[in-house]
């Protein structure tokens, strides 16, 4: 017979590890929000690693970028695309070697965000 309200994640042990992880990470993702909002600051926690690499270095072509975070073109493109959209990061051709490349790097509203969060 099953007990009443049951916890399930206890139940399982190391079985339930992966969405134990999975709510520490919403939950880790909430809280930094609510810090970024709490600062009156526009800006998303799934944004850190790209914005910090470009903060640190910059420009960084796509791969550059894929390769530093781990993430796959695909997944870096559509993080950079958020920043693009929200003013921080910009993109730009390859001006010295191959045209067809695109580089990222922070605008000068970035480079402001990079400094108010530093603290952070």
């Amino acid at each position: 017979m099953m007990k009443r309200n049951p916890d399930i994640f206890a139940e399982l042990g190391i079985l339930a590890l992966v969405s134990r992880l999975r709510r520490l990470t919403e939950t880790m993702t909430a809280e930094g929000q609510a810090l970024y909002d709490g600062l009156g600051v526009a800006f998303k926690p799934r944004w850190f690693p790209a914005f910090y690499a470009l903060s640190r270095c910059s420009p960084l072509a796509v791969g550059e970028l894929a390769r530093s975070l781990g993430m796959t073109h695909t997944a870096v493109a559509k993080l950079a695309g958020e920043m693009i959209r929200a003013g921080l990061v910009r993109i730009a051709p390859d001006t010295r070697r191959d045209r067809r490349r695109r580089h990222y790097s922070l605008t000068a509203e970035g480079r402001r965000m990079a400094v108010r969060l530093e603290p952070v």
